[in-house]
């Protein structure tokens, strides 16, 4: 998905106006927004993701790596699904995986997290406070909206490691790695149970659909 977002962010380049004023107007107030829209989109999608593999992962730690039956793990999926749907229970979860001993989890996964929460629910699309407090970012300044911040994306790359010019593309592919980094480590902790996949009859009951 990186990889076409680039080849997007390449082709609108390549038709931008010879003139340098007229091809800065329209990069900075559509092209640009546009192609960090499409990587804002993709991160809330990762975010989501990495919720649900946490979920999955809290629901096979029984901390015995007994089996669980399929019906077992689907059960316990629902009660974990519950629990990280509220914030003060979303606490036993981050405990019972410990992922606050992975070094990603206070940084770049929360880095995804409140950026995902400020895209989503932000009204006028600019960034919340705790992100800005997050990236060590002056909250008594006024920020341009997400997809058009120049300081916002600095402060996105600088808590990556990143170049100060490193664009949304940049960003959003090293927070992919990360993430990628994250749940390797996660799925490897002690005390995982596998699921015992049972096998799907072609043949239902009377009555089922």
């Amino acid at each position: 998905m990186i990889g076409v977002i680039r080849k997007e962010r390449k082709r609108r380049m390549a038709l931008l106006s010879d003139d340098p004023d007229v091809a800065d107007y329209v990069w900075l107030s559509t092209d640009e927004p546009f192609i960090n829209d499409l990587c804002l989109m993709l991160l809330v999608a990762v975010h989501h993701q990495v919720e649900r593999e946490i979920v999955r992962l809290a629901a096979r730690a029984i901390g015995d790596e007994e089996p669980l039956s399929q019906n077992q793990y689907e059960q316990r999926l629902e009660i974990e699904r519950g629990h990280w749907g509220k914030w003060k229970t979303r606490r036993t979860v981050i405990a019972k995986l410990n992922l606050a001993s992975f070094p990603e989890w206070d940084t770049s996964m929360e880095t995804l997290r409140l950026l995902a929460n400020s895209y989503k629910h932000a009204p006028s699309g600019k960034p919340f406070s705790d992100l800005l407090t997050h990236l060590n970012l002056d909250r008594t300044r006024t920020y341009a909206p997400l997809v058009d911040s120049n300081s916002l994306r600095e402060g996105l790359a600088a808590s990556l490691d990143l170049n100060n010019d490193a664009d949304y593309c940049a960003i959003a592919e090293e927070l992919l790695n990360r993430v990628g980094t994250f749940l390797a480590a996660a799925r490897q902790q002690p005390g995982l149970s596998q699921v015992k996949r049972g096998g799907l009859s072609l043949f239902r009951g009377h009555g089922e659909s």
